[in-house]
């Protein structure tokens, strides 16, 4: 309802609005101060009213995460994007989350926390309680003290260098369109979802998020975050934008120019259906990119992307069912025999199998400009199941720049991010050995052979001990090997002076 969206719009400015005299009041009195609203709600969809304005309002991004690994890799990434100026802060409780007193995280946990926010360029924070008496756990705070000292050379280099993220590669995230929109016609009163502002809440767009984000990182691709903030897409060869329903002329426009002049758009779901304020013509905005047109119909809460070696099932979401404009078919939608949940009528007792083709676009490729559009109707990339997970890493391969080109021994759990000092020439590759069982299995003998950005050919490598690294560079591929790692490195990369370039380095 367009009403609905212009008074979420009011609510969403007053609050940046009023974050910003808040801010403005505290400079005029003491204007070497620095000032952070709490922006941990930015991964929690329209109920507290945020917007990128509260990001405007403040020096810096801060706030504390409770959504385990996958949620804090994308969460650091959303304050870089979001930040004005960096580090931003990454904080999170010493105790399992805020509403725990006692149950203390364990060391190498606090240690994955910190050295994860440090491999994205942050500044991080423990957070803790104090006891009704006024003391605190000591115990705890000589915990603390060892997970501080083996934090410490991490924390040196990136202050040394105060890099910011660099990747090829683009996940779009539109606060905008973090819509629960299982919540149409529920009237306020009987609506579920209240809470504090960390409290986890249902929403499809932000688990789509996460899910491709983390799908990203399984792949080892160094990705950047992309907000309704950013104007200038030079650096970026492909986009991934989710169930991004309500986009403005403006954003619309700069994915448009972004396709037409040579990149690849990836985008799912009902992306660029509506304004800001919930205002359609009845088609996407970007319909010409897409090759495809909404038929004004979506299929139900169960449906299934048909492929030529089977089918992929979408389920929780209802998604847009579409018709070819131009683009080419890669697979279609179909919807059970019967609407999920009918007690009677139904074609197996536990599961609503596909059985009525719709002839719809599922998955599509189209050429617009010298660029290319891949368009994909509904959520699956949210799912951690083994079938969407296999069809996404497939999908991203296809279109999404390599940064590793192959590797050995480099499983899954392993991120690799890729910063750029503000400082001068070098660069900082992350190494985050996350695995969900702690202590981590370290790694050994790990060799990975990766494309850097910009064509850079490395003097020196080393550790964030200032150890040498093993490496080779021949024909613009870079070989590292590390010998063993434990739960993390961070890797500075010293590039040859400019003016040389050659072919191979040992």
């Amino acid at each position: 309802d367009p009403c609905w969206g212009r008074f979420q719009r009011w609510r969403e400015r007053s609050m940046a609005e009023f974050g910003a005299m808040l801010t403005d009041h505290v400079k005029s009195i003491r204007p070497e101060l620095t000032v952070a609203h709490q922006f941990s709600p930015v991964l929690h969809g329209w109920f507290l009213g945020q917007c990128s304005g509260t990001a405007l309002a403040s020096d810096y991004a801060s706030g504390d995460f409770y959504g385990g690994k996958n949620q804090q890799r994308i969460g650091v990434k959303l304050f870089a994007a979001y930040s004005k100026e960096q580090p931003y802060e990454f904080m999170t409780s010493r105790c399992v989350d805020l509403h725990d007193h006692t149950s203390s995280k364990s060391a190498d946990r606090l240690f994955l926390h910190a050295v994860t926010t440090l491999a994205n360029g942050g500044a991080f924070l423990f957070i803790d309680a104090i006891n009704p008496d006024g003391t605190l756990n000591r115990l705890f705070y000589e915990r603390l003290h060892s997970v501080v000292k083996k934090l410490e050379p991490f924390r040196r280099l990136v202050q040394t260098y105060a890099p910011t993220l660099r990747g090829e590669t683009g996940l779009y995230f539109s606060m905008n369109s973090c819509v629960n929109e299982t919540l149409n016609g529920v009237p306020l009163r009987e609506d579920s979802t209240h809470g504090m502002n960390m409290d986890e809440r249902e929403n499809a767009v932000v688990d789509e998020a996460v899910g491709t984000a983390a799908l990203l990182s399984s792949l080892h691709v160094p990705y950047r975050i992309i907000t309704d903030l950013n104007t200038d897409y030079a650096g970026f060869r492909t986009i991934v934008v989710k169930n991004a329903a309500y986009l403005s002329a403006e954003e619309c426009g700069r994915l448009r120019e972004f396709v037409r002049n040579g990149g690849t758009l990836i985008a799912t779901g009902k992306t660029s259906l509506f304004s800001p304020e919930g205002e359609t013509d009845g088609n996407f905005q970007l319909a010409d990119v897409f090759g495809v047109s909404y038929t004004g119909k979506d299929t139900g809460t169960i449906s299934y992307l048909e492929l030529e070696d089977g089918q992929i099932a979408a389920k929780g979401v209802c998604a847009p069912l579409a018709e070819i404009r131009g683009a080419e078919l890669l697979g279609t939608v179909s919807l059970p025999w019967f609407p999920p949940g009918d007690p009677v009528h139904y074609a197996s007792i536990h599961s609503d199998p596909p059985g009525l083709p719709t002839g719809c676009a599922g998955l599509t490729v189209h050429r617009f400009g010298r660029g290319t559009c891949v368009w994909l109707y509904s959520a699956l990339l949210k799912h951690a199941h083994d079938s969407q997970q296999e069809f996404g890493r497939r999908l991203l391969r296809r279109f999404v720049p390599a940064f590793v080109e192959r590797a050995e021994n480099l499983p899954r759990s392993v991120e690799l991010t890729l910063l750029k000092s503000t400082k001068g020439p070098e660069f900082l590759l992350g190494i985050v050995n996350a695995q969900e069982e702690l202590p981590v299995i370290p790694v050994h003998d790990l060799r990975c052979y990766l494309r850097l950005p910009d064509g850079i050919v490395p003097e020196k490598i080393r550790d964030q001990n200032g150890d040498p690294v093993e490496f080779q560079y021949r024909d613009g591929v870079t070989s590292i090997f590390i010998r063993l790692l434990n739960e993390a490195a961070i890797l500075e990369i010293i590039p040859v002076p400019p003016g040389s370039n050659p072919r191979s380095v040992k």
